[in-house]
This record gives C-alpha cells, structure tokens and sequence, in this order.
C-alpha cells in the first residue's frame, strides 16, 4: 500500500500543472498512453496508481495487466507512427524543392542521352501534326496572357501562373472566348492545381497531373502529367527532359495495362510535350515535340483535356464492377 502510495506521488508529481481532474475516468482512454511519453514519462506503475485513483471501475486493481499495458502502448505506438508519416510527408515536399532526384541507375541528363544514343528519344513530325490537330480556337476567358518571361523563376512566377489557369478547370466546365462570343466547353482531364505540393506517383510529385473526370483520384486515375520549369529560351536542357522522363516510367509501371501516355513540359511560355510508348513489359521508348510558344503550347493542352483520354493519351480505364 506505502509503495502504491508513493508511486502515486511521484505520478502527480511529474502531471506538474495538469489538473487531475482533467484526467479520463475510462481507464482505457487514450490519454492515457500520452503519459507514458515526454514531458510526462510515467513509468507503468506509476501509471497504474495514478489510474486506480482517479478511475472508478469495479474490480479496479492496484496493476495494469499486461491487455492493458500491451494496449496503452500500442496506442501510444500508433501516434509516434502517424506523426513520424506526417514528418516523412512533409520532409518530401520540401526536398522536391530543394535537390534534384538522381535516378536508379543515371543522372536526369544521363538518362536522356542514353536515351537519345540509343534511338529510344527522338522527334517526330507526326507527333508535332497529331498535337496540332487537337489544338482548339478557343481561350478560357479569365487566363492570364501575360506569359512568363525567360528570367521568371518556377516558384515564384511559372508554378502560380500554370496553377492558375488550371485553376479554371476543376469544377469540369470553363467559360470561353470563342469567335468574339462566350461559350461552355466541357473538360474531361480534370487538373490538380496544387499537386506540385502533393506526392501522388509513388515518391515522385509531378507539378501538373490531370485526372479521368471530377470524381477520381490516386496514380491509376491519373490521365497526363507534366513538370513546370523556371523561365528559359529554346529547349529545355536533358536535365528537365530526364526528370520528366524517369516519373513518367513510374507512372507507366503503375499503370501496367496502359501502353501510350502525353506528358509536356513547360515554363508557361515554352511547351514541349512527349509521348511515352510501351515496348514491352516495363521498357519505354519516347517522341517529343518540337517547342510551342505561348498561346499555341497551351491551346494545344486544352484540347488534350477536352479530348477522350482513352483514344488521345493512351489512358486505360479499369473498372471494376460494384467498386466506386
């Protein structure tokens, strides 16, 4: 009983200035397994005083048994663990913006001249005329035009203007400029403005993904991509093309099934789309377009959003029946 007692001291001792009051009366209460840790750091007997005095339950005894110790401390486990997950969330964002990511087994810029060496990137006119044939005459009315100039930097000036003509685009419809009047276009790549903050093909986040309709997400949902880059004259340099490059393969081995994808590019000013084939089982070969300026690059991206993605981007719809 003097020992109980004593434990129970030091138990109060340690709350400092918690009320004891405020403490749970269900001796199961979650709140408890917070006192097993820092600024508290009860140790078990401690504890299991400081829960039979304030708990009222029948049969209370002086110990916790091990149910409930196990119980206390996998609760206690389970806050650590989602707290460490919301570190690890946060850590990536910033080290997206902080460090360029070195692929598996190249450098980004290795990887396009390997690439390029071994006819596996290449141009193609084709590609070029299939873009400029979904291209549309019209321009949502709202967007920006005041294009980003070559100085411009992505975080501060390319990545907001991209996000915000976007931005337009979310609810699936957008008002129009179209031959002197004003019409509603539908859009059935739904973008994410904000998904350059967000990870969604594994560990990678691409600055720009656009979704199959308003009612799904994660990575087999995901119809095209792209990756906004700071201000620049001419082509992109084989580092932005490599970045770009590796993420898409991710996203194509996540999407096993799928055997086409169109990804770009850009700075808000400059676009360069690509085309990702599928070889075989997880080997790519790509085409990329030749560079569009301004208002041709984005035209040509709101027709890829109003276009069917199946028949266009080479998206593979899986549905499975009874599953939303």
């Amino acid at each position: 009983q003097k020992m109980a007692e004593d434990k129970l001291v030091e138990a109060r001792r340690k709350l400092g200035s918690f009320n004891f009051e405020n403490l749970p009366l269900d001796r199961h209460d979650s709140l408890w397994a917070e006192l097993l840790s820092p600024p508290y750091s009860l140790e078990l007997e401690e504890l299991s005083a400081l829960i039979k005095a304030r708990c009222s339950q029948p049969g209370a005894g002086l110990s916790i048994s091990a149910q409930e110790a196990l119980f206390l401390n996998q609760n206690l486990l389970q806050q650590r663990q989602q707290k460490l997950e919301e570190q690890y969330q946060k850590l990536r964002i910033e080290q997206k913006k902080r460090t360029s990511f070195i692929s598996d087994t190249y450098s980004r810029a290795e990887t396009i001249h390997f690439l390029e060496e071994n006819g596996l990137l290449s141009s193609s006119k084709r590609f070029d005329e299939n873009l400029e044939d979904v291209s549309v005459d019209w321009w949502p009315q709202g967007a920006d035009v005041n294009f980003p100039d070559e100085k411009s930097k992505e975080y501060e000036c390319c990545q907001p203007f991209v996000s915000g003509i976007l931005e337009l685009f979310i609810r699936g419809t957008v008002p129009v400029n179209h031959r002197k009047k004003i019409k509603q276009v539908k859009v059935i790549s739904i973008p994410d403005p904000s998904a350059f903050s967000k990870v969604t093909v594994g560990i990678k986040s691409p600055d720009v993904v656009f979704y199959d309709g308003l009612d799904k997400r994660g990575s087999s949902a995901i119809t095209m991509i792209g990756e906004v880059k700071g201000g620049g004259s001419g082509d992109f340099s084989a580092s932005e093309k490599g970045q770009l490059v590796d993420v898409t393969q991710r996203l194509m081995k996540q999407q096993p099934f799928r055997q086409s994808m169109i990804v770009f590019l850009t700075d808000g000013r400059r676009f360069e789309y690509f085309r990702c084939l599928r070889r075989e089982a997880n080997n790519f070969r790509f085409h990329h377009s030749a560079i569009f300026l301004r208002d041709v690059g984005w035209r040509i991206l709101f027709g890829l959003l109003q276009a069917d993605p199946a028949e266009t981007l080479g998206y593979e719809r899986i549905d499975v029946p009874g599953f939303v």
